[in-house]
C-alpha cells in the first residue's frame, strides 16, 4: 500500500469495481463473492454503511476513510504480507488512531504479517512488535520495540528518540546536527560525522551488526562500552510572557459553494488574538476549519463575514485591497513547499525575488545573506534548485523567505507534517529562533499535539469550524475542559515522558 492513497485507489472507478478487479485477478472470484468479501472488510475497517460505500467513488470519502478502504483493498486477496509505506502521514491524531486500530484489527483477523514503514516513532512504540531502524541504507538497530525504544543501543536511535515531541514535555525536542549521506557508506560508520559519541576508529572501520540482547542487535563500534542516556541538553521551555496584541480576528465566517446552490460553513464566527513575540497554535481534526482561518488571516481567502484588525487598523474585507505594507507584514508558510518554492528557480533566485518585492535595493543582498545564516543554511545552497534539497532544507528556505519580508505576523500551515522527527525538530528550532529574533507573532496550524506542547504559548482548539476551547498552553494541556480536547489528547500517541522514556513500551 503506497503512501498516497491516490496510488492505491483509482479515482474513476467505484469502490466495488476496484475490489472486484483485485479479487478476480488474484483469487479468480466472481462478482457476488467479491462484493461479500468487500463488505466484510469495509465493515471491519469501520466504514459506515459498507454496502452503500461500494457504490461511491474515492473522492466521496474523507482522507481517513480512504486510508482504511485502501488497507481493506490490500487485504482482500488474503495476502501473507502487507507492506505499508507511511500510511498515517499527514493524518490528524484522531483519524490516525482510527486507521491504525482498523489496520491492527483486520491484520489480526486475517492473520497477516505487516511491515509498517514510518517515521512516527511514537506511533510505532504503541503498535509495533519489532522495530528496525535504518540509516544510510543499512539496518543500524533491530529488536523488540520495548527493548529498542526503552534502551536504544545505537546513537542514531537514541537521537531519534530524543527528537520526538510529546504532549508530556514542555521543551523543544533535540535535533540531530548535519544531514544523512543519502547512500550506503563503505569503510566507516555512516553516522560518525553526526555522532556525539564518535571515536577515531568509527571512521577507520565498518561496524558490524552485533547482538546486544535477546533478539536485539546494533551496528556500532562502541556498542559494548556506551550507555546512551536521554539527552540532557534539550531546548529550554519556550513559554513567554504575553506580548502586545498585533492582530485580532472577530467573528470570522468562511463559507464555500458546495454545488446545488448550497454552501458549506468551514469557519463559524471564530475570534482569535495574536500577540507580538508569541506563538499561537490552532489544533483540530482535518476539516475543522483551521487552515481556512489561517488563509483568511494571510489574505488568501476572503471571509464571508467578520473582521480582522491588524496593528490598530481594520484590514479590508477584500484581501486584494490590502496595502503593500500590510501584505509584507503578514506572511504565510505553506504545508507543502511545492506551494511556496518555484521548481524553476534556484534558492538564491527565490530569496532575491522576495527581497525585490519588499526591500530597498541597498538592503537586499545583506538581508538574503543574513536570513540564510539565521535558518542555518549554507550559502552554497543558493545555486541549488528545490529538487536538490532535502525536505527539511526546503522548509527552512520557505521559513527564510517568509521572515525575509520582516513580517509582524507569520502563519505556518502544518509546516512539520510529513517530516521525520529529526527534521521536524530542526524546523521547530529554526522557527523558534527566527521568531525570537524578529519579535514576530506566529500562528501555527497543526494537528501534532507534541509539536504544539513544545513551542506554543497559547492554543485554540477547533472542531466543526468553531473554537471549542482556548487558553495558555500549560493550562490547557494540564487541565483540558472540553471533552473534544480531552479526546484529542487521548488519541495522540503517548510518546516520551518528562524523563525521556517511552512509557507505552516500558519493559
Amino acid at each position: 500500500m503506497p503512501q498516497e492513497v491516490g496510488g492505491a485507489l483509482h479515482p474513476s472507478f467505484r469502490i466495488r469495481q476496484q475490489f472486484r478487479e483485485s479479487l478476480r485477478i488474484n483469487r479468480g472470484i466472481g462478482k457476488a463473492e467479491a462484493d461479500a468479501r468487500a463488505i466484510e472488510l469495509l465493515e471491519g475497517a469501520g466504514i459506515p454503511e459498507p454496502q452503500a460505500a461500494l457504490k461511491r467513488y474515492p473522492h466521496e470519502f474523507s482522507g481517513g476513510q480512504l486510508q482504511r478502504i485502501a488497507i481493506a483493498l490490500a487485504l482482500a486477496p488474503r495476502p501473507d504480507l502487507l507492506v505499508l509505506d507511511e500510511p498515517t502521514t499527514a493524518l490528524d491524531v484522531t483519524t490516525q488512531r482510527i486507521v491504525v486500530e482498523a489496520l491492527r484489527k483486520l491484520a489480526t483477523e486475517e492473520h497477516v504479517a505487516v511491515l509498517f514503514i514510518s517515521h512516527d516513532i511514537a506511533l510505532l512504540g504503541e503498535y509495533a512488535d519489532e522495530l528496525v531502524v535504518m540509516y544510510a541504507g543499512e539496518i543500524v538497530e533491530h529488536g523488540p520495540v520495548a527493548s529498542v525504544l526503552s534502551r536504544p543501543r545505537h546513537p542514531y536511535t537514541r537521537a531519534l528518540v530524543d527528537a520526538v515531541p510529546s504532549p508530556g514535555r514542555t521543551e523543544l525536542p533535540a535535533s540531530i546536527p548535519g544531514l544523512p549521506p543519502g547512500r550506503v557508506v563503505e569503510g566507516e560508520c555512516a553516522f560518525a560525522p553526526r555522532c556525539s559519541y564518535a571515536a577515531p576508529r568509527c571512521v577507520e572501520e565498518k561496524p558490524a551488526l552485533r547482538t546486544v540482547g535477546v533478539d536485539h542487535s546494533a551496528r556500532c563500534c562502541r556498542v559494548s562500552e556506551l550507555t546512551l542516556d536521554a539527552a540532557t541538553e534539550l531546548g529550554e521551555s519556550v513559554a513567554r510572557a504575553p506580548g502586545d496584541v498585533i492582530l485580532t480576528a472577530r467573528d470570522v465566517v468562511v463559507e464555500y459553494n458546495a454545488g446545488n446552490r448550497s454552501r458549506v460553513r468551514a469557519v463559524d464566527k471564530v475570534s482569535l488574538t495574536l500577540r507580538k513575540g508569541n506563538l499561537t497554535a490552532v489544533v483540530g481534526e482535518s476539516g475543522s476549519g483551521k487552515s481556512s482561518l489561517g488563509h483568511v488571516i494571510a489574505g488568501l481567502q476572503r471571509p464571508s463575514s467578520g473582521s480582522i484588525e491588524f496593528d490598530g487598523a481594520e484590514l479590508p474585507e477584500d484581501p486584494m485591497r490590502r496595502s503593500k505594507l500590510q501584505r509584507r507584514r503578514i506572511q504565510l508558510v505553506f504545508q507543502s513547499t511545492s506551494g511556496s518554492l518555484n521548481p524553476r528557480r534556484s534558492v538564491g533566485d527565490h530569496l532575491h525575488h522576495v527581497a525585490g518585492c519588499f526591500l530597498e535595493p541597498a538592503r537586499r543582498q545583506a538581508a538574503v545573506e543574513e536570513v540564510l545564516e539565521s535558518v542555518q543554511l549554507s550559502s552554497h545552497l543558493l545555486n541549488r534548485y528545490p529538487n536538490e534539497l532535502s525536505g527539511g532544507q526546503k522548509q527552512r528556505v520557505a521559513i527564510a523567505s517568509a521572515f525575509l519580508a520582516d513580517p509582524a505576523v507569520v502563519v505556518c500551515d502544518e509546516i512539520t507534517s510529513g517530516q521525520d522527527v529529526s527534521v521536524q525538530a530542526a524546523i521547530l528550532e529554526t522557527l523558534a529562533r527566527m521568531q525570537a529574533t524578529h519579535d514576530t507573532a506566529v500562528l501555527l496550524i497543526s494537528h501534532d499535539l507534541g509539536v504544539v506542547r513544545a513551542i506554543a504559548d497559547d492554543v485554540y482548539v477547533m472542531r466543526g469550524g468553531s473554537v471549542v476551547e482556548q487558553g495558555r498552553t500549560d493550562d490547557l494541556f494540564a487541565s483540558p475542559q472540553h471533552d473534544y480536547t480531552r479526546n484529542l489528547m487521548a488519541a495522540a500517541p503517548q510518546a516520551l515522558d518528562a524523563a525521556g522514556a517511552f512509557p507505552s513500551v516500558a519493559p
